[in-house]
């Protein structure tokens, strides 16, 4: 068994404004960093080769119905890293695999109104990303997560942004949630194609359904 040293720490801001006896105006920010204090050897790997590592359900992840829900869920980032697979001889985005990270910076900005009886309406913006803060490199020192590392000067132009809208069934004992979303903006998207809703793409940038009980935040 790897023992792993490490500190994490998370945090959660949350406003609420009452418009009128039934429209708010909500948001939230929600930020956390997980940092390796000691190295650990890869378990990746098949030779001796020791990491600052974190354990995999202590890392953060963006995207979902609670978080960018333009995204599928742990779906987006590290940063402007563009995870690849080959399909058919062709490199083509993975939206397949989880990316976890090390520090998470995200908000939701929402506004609830009612819509007829027990159905209440949403119109919502995410923004947000995660980073590595220790991302690996290989024997060349290069980052095998090319663009996933935080840098100071770089991190404020991978913040993804995603907006929709929202159908919510408020039963009072229980709400069920209908999040539609799409990005407005993909650090992780081909050079060129950042700006996902100027060269709309249903293949990079389909439209994301979520389901859920209770609101997101």
């Amino acid at each position: 068994l790897n023992v792993y040293d490490f500190a994490r720490f998370s945090a959660d801001y949350r406003r609420y404004y009452h418009l009128s006896p039934q429209t708010y105006f909500v948001w939230r920010l929600n930020g956390g960093v997980v940092h390796a204090l000691t190295r650990t050897d890869d378990p990746a790997t098949p030779i001796d080769d020791t990491q600052f590592i974190v354990p995999y359900d202590k890392s953060f992840f963006a995207g979902g119905s609670t978080s960018l829900r333009a995204w599928q869920p742990r779906r987006l980032g590290p940063g402007g890293y563009t995870p690849v697979r080959s399909n058919g001889g062709q490199q083509v985005r993975d939206f397949l695999t989880e990316q976890p990270g090390e520090l998470l910076l995200e908000g939701n900005v929402e506004y609830r109104f009612p819509l007829y009886s027990f159905i209440k309406g949403a119109v919502f913006t995410d923004f947000g990303n995660v980073w590595g803060l220790q991302e690996r490199k290989d024997t060349q020192g290069n980052y095998l997560r090319p663009g996933a590392q935080f840098q100071l000067n770089q991190f404020y132009r991978q913040i993804a942004v995603g907006s929709g809208l929202g159908v919510r069934f408020d039963f009072t004992f229980l709400i069920l949630r209908l999040d539609i979303a799409t990005k407005i903006y993909d650090p992780t998207a081909f050079a060129g194609q950042q700006w996902a809703l100027r060269s709309f793409n249903s293949t990079a940038n389909p439209i994301s359904f979520n389901l859920g009980i209770g609101y997101p935040f």
